[in-house]
């Protein structure tokens, strides 16, 4: 009989850590927020700033030089001012592996004249993380 309860409490616990882990929907709806967030907390300083954009990309030779170059062009206009951000759609593939959001942007011009603009990106799942993948040129405000 105690077998049999030490048993029933192993399944139980296994069957809540089972239920506790996320779906590559949920994480990728995280990480693409988190990302939304890092763009909009961008402090202008450039070094810093690169290394937040890195953290996004997938790990490879060019990582840091397609961190700077998104930087530089997410920078460039300074006419606007990021007011808010969202993630309006998160798909994943059935092989898990390559999602696609579309994420809206609020902005505020010189005048005070607010505008949306909505983008979709592509994010791939390398060892257990997320990445957006970025193609140059690939930043559009």
């Amino acid at each position: 009989m105690r077998l049999l309860q030490v048993n029933f409490f192993v399944v139980i616990l296994a069957l809540s850590i089972v239920s506790c882990e996320k779906s590559p929907v949920e994480e990728l709806q995280e990480k693409a927020t988190i990302w939304i967030n890092t763009l909009h907390s961008l402090t202008g300083d450039e070094q810093h700033d690169v290394k937040a954009i890195e953290e996004f990309i997938e790990p490879s030779s060019v990582r840091g030089e397609r961190a700077k170059e998104y930087y530089i062009e997410w920078t460039k206009d300074t006419s606007y001012k990021v007011i808010a951000g969202s993630v309006d759609e998160v798909l994943v593939e059935t092989d898990g592996i390559k999602g696609m959001v579309r994420y809206s942007m609020v902005y505020e011009d010189s005048s005070g004249q607010r505008q949306v603009i909505s983008q979709r990106t592509k994010w791939k799942m390398v060892d257990g993380v997320w990445y957006r993948i970025i193609e140059m040129p690939d930043i559009r405000r």
